[in-house]
């Protein structure tokens, strides 16, 4: 019976080269797909893990940046400053939007961070300042050799002219980018005054972030409030869920 199967299977040399080929072929065409979406799922959360940021506080039934909008009160800051075992409490503006350089459009996660951040900015830097003043900007260094713009050039950024005062390294994926402008100049552009999009809470030596977290859920009204760990997942599960039938079908052609 098996030698029979095999005169069978090498009766026709070029009808089994073709067969294995295109087996070979649909495998590698699942574990490409499959190999690009874990790639983009881990770059899509490249902002939270390194902003050096415990601890994520949102507004209320926030659980991601991607395509989320969050909104908070600038006394949410204080009372979170306030609950134990909170060490430092940065507030940044966020919005998902266009970094327009000459003709090159690059979408982005659009920072506004204040200029005396001591974390939640760019964590390497190729190049420049790590801190955008009022009308500067800090962007991607491959983003910007694309765009063949450097130091010192103009970007267009939530509709105004900047300044490229640094170039930042590990901030952009095959889906975006993240640049950072100054606090002020976001909220002038959006009218964002005394309105933040999340704290970024760093925790004191020896907390456990998931209790602070706790007791941060406990003590401040209307905001959600998670840890770094927490939010990436939540992060990568919006992905995940947005993409998942692409690659289902795109599997099942293969």
């Amino acid at each position: 019976m098996i030698r029979l199967a095999l005169r069978n299977l090498f009766q026709n040399k070029i009808r089994l080269t073709i067969s294995i080929g295109g087996v070979a072929l649909a495998l590698l065409l699942i574990l490409s797909l499959d190999a690009i979406f874990m790639g983009v799922e881990q770059r899509i959360t490249v902002y939270i893990n390194n902003s050096g940021a415990d601890i994520f506080v949102s507004q209320a039934d926030v659980r991601n940046m991607h395509m989320a909008y969050s909104s908070l009160p600038d006394n949410v800051r204080r009372k979170v400053n306030e609950i134990s075992g909170v060490f430092e409490v940065t507030p940044i503006l966020y919005l998902s939007n266009n970094i327009v350089m000459g003709n090159e459009r690059n979408l982005a996660y659009i920072i506004g961070l204040p200029m005396d951040a001591s974390f939640g900015g760019p964590w390497k830097m190729n190049a420049g300042r790590n801190r955008p003043g009022k009308g500067e900007a800090i962007i991607d260094r491959a983003v910007a050799e694309k765009a063949g713009v450097s130091l010192g050039d103009k970007v267009r950024i939530l509709g105004k002219e900047l300044e490229i005062v640094g170039l930042s390294e590990e901030t952009s994926s095959l889906v975006n980018s993240v640049a950072f402008i100054s606090m002020e100049d976001f909220q002038e552009q959006r009218d964002n005054f005394d309105t933040f999009s999340f704290l970024l809470v760093k925790v004191k030596a020896g907390e456990d972030a998931k209790l602070v977290a706790d007791r941060i859920q406990a003590g401040v009204q209307d905001v959600t409030v998670q840890t770094r760990t927490d939010f990436a997942r939540q992060e990568r599960k919006v992905v995940k869920d947005m993409s998942t039938d692409v690659i289902t079908i795109m599997n099942m052609i293969g």
